[in-house]
Parts: structure tokens; C-alpha cells; sequence
């Protein structure tokens, strides 16, 4: 009767530690997006009681980028840390891997066919350099300005050669901004374009956009259906946020990125 009483407590108990085990894995996929892909790789950094730390890789999906960060779980699956700040010497910084991220080359045959359909005076390029950047750009958008800022300067050193597309995904004043800028391109320059739309300040850009109403009603036949066109294809890549950058490694592989980047990483 001892031995059955003990087999049926062992077996309890097994059964309730298989209940209790954390998911950590399934807790961690909640925390980003259906279309980036999360690991989880223990690690004995940064503990905290109470907690298990991990580093996690998170890949999002048909982007080259891969990103490391530390993930802090607590045993019992409740809480999560996400970030973790250090105090020292009066500042403050955010606890990160050393390697924080890394980045693959993936085949960009597609973004080549999208831009087959272009016409070569709505593709200009500014700047000599070797590497071909590509910057997918809402001019609403205040992270592409940012990110055009470096990539203007670069493309002015010659250090690479930088092509914008528009990716108009901030609503109609969006979409006749896009028309005003690729009006622009194909009539003058890359750089003038630039400097009066995709870089210009929220403010210019809402005046040349009021002030050009006819021209822009003139433009819609011209241009509407590519700025559709493009933004459908952008997102069955799953390029769901602006800017989007492709730097292009050989004619038909590249580097894919949804966000800011700093470009300098990328020039030799």
C-alpha cells in the first residue's frame, strides 16, 4: 500500500511540474509582430532574482536584418522586462548584447521587377558611389527624414549612390506629395526633388502640396496607379514601415531593412 501510495504522489507530483512549466518561447512571440521571428537563448547576464534572462534573436520576415537583445521572463511566466536601464555616472543607458545586431543578403530579383516598371527619369540617382542605396520614403514620414539626412550627406561625399522611391503609405496628402516629388525628379533632379518634398520639413511640404492642387489633379492619371502599384508590392515583401532600405550587393541580392539604419555601417 506504501510503495502504490508513493507511485501515485510521484506521479502527481510529475504531473503537476509538467503543468507548471513556462512557455518562455510562447510568452516571447507575443511581444512582436506576426512577422518577426523570436529565439530564445538562455544566458547567465544581467541576472535577476525571481527571473530567467535570455538573449533574444529576432529576425523579421524577408529582412536581412537580425536583432539581439537581452529578455528578462520571470519564472513563473507572469512578467516580463523587456528593457533594462544602467545608471552610471549620471546617465542613464540601455543594458544590450554587445553584438546588438547582424545583417544577410536575401534576393531582391522582386525589387528588380518593381523597378523595371518605372520609367528611368522617376529612378534618378544622386551621388557616385559604389554602393547602390535604395530608400523607400513617405514624405510624412519624420523617421525617412531623418534617414535621408545621413543618406543626402554620404550620397553629396560620394560615398554611395542614392536612389529614392516613394512608399506613400501616410494617407492621400502622402499620395499627392509622392506625385509633386516624382513631378520634380522627372523634370530636374534627384536632389532638387529631395530638397522641395521627400526631405523637406512637414511645413513645405504641406504648402507645396496646397499650393499645386491643379497640377497634382493633372498628375493623378500619370502617377496614382504606380504610387498603388508600388506600395502593394512593398507589402507583400512585408516592407511594412517607412523608411525601407535596400542596399544592393550584387544585381540581384541586397540587404533589406525596415527602419532606421546608420549607412555609414555600410560604407567602406
Amino acid at each position: 500500500m506504501k510503495k502504490i501510495f508513493l507511485s501515485i504522489l510521484g506521479l502527481i507530483l510529475m504531473f503537476s511540474y509538467a503543468n507548471a512549466t513556462v512557455n518562455y518561447a510562447s510568452i516571447a512571440k507575443k511581444l512582436v509582430p506576426a512577422n518577426v521571428n523570436i529565439e530564445l537563448k538562455q544566458t547567465n547576464d544581467f541576472q535577476i532574482p525571481g527571473f530567467k534572462t535570455f538573449i533574444a534573436t529576432l529576425k523579421p520576415q524577408n529582412a536581412s536584418v537580425t536583432v539581439y537583445k537581452y529578455l528578462w521572463i520571470s519564472e513563473d511566466g507572469k512578467y516580463v522586462i523587456p528593457n533594462l536601464l544602467a545608471y552610471a555616472n549620471n546617465s542613464v543607458s540601455q543594458i544590450e548584447p554587445k553584438v546588438k545586431e547582424s545583417y544577410n543578403t536575401v534576393n531582391i530579383e522582386w525589387f528588380n521587377r518593381v523597378l523595371s516598371t518605372l520609367s528611368s527619369n522617376l529612378k534618378k540617382s544622386y551621388g557616385n558611389g559604389k554602393i547602390e542605396v535604395y530608400i523607400l520614403s513617405d514624405p510624412y514620414c519624420p523617421f525617412c527624414k531623418e534617414q535621408l539626412a545621413q543618406a543626402i550627406e554620404l550620397a553629396k561625399q560620394n560615398k554611395i549612390k542614392l536612389y529614392v522611391i516613394p512608399f506613400d503609405v501616410h494617407g492621400e496628402k502622402s499620395t499627392q506629395a509622392s506625385m509633386l516629388f516624382w513631378d520634380i525628379e522627372s523634370k530636374t533632379n534627384l536632389a532638387d526633388a529631395l530638397a522641395k518634398v521627400e526631405a523637406a520639413s512637414f511645413e513645405n511640404v504641406d504648402k507645396i502640396v496646397s499650393q499645386n492642387q491643379n497640377l497634382i489633379k493633372q498628375l493623378t492619371p500619370k502617377y496614382q496607379a504606380k504610387l498603388h502599384y508600388l506600395k502593394e508590392e512593398f507589402f507583400k515583401q512585408k516592407l511594412n514601415g517607412t523608411p525601407s532600405i535596400i542596399i544592393r550587393k550584387t544585381n540581384i541580392t541586397g540587404i533589406v531593412i525596415v527602419g532606421l539604419t546608420n549607412l555609414a555601417n555600410f560604407v567602406k
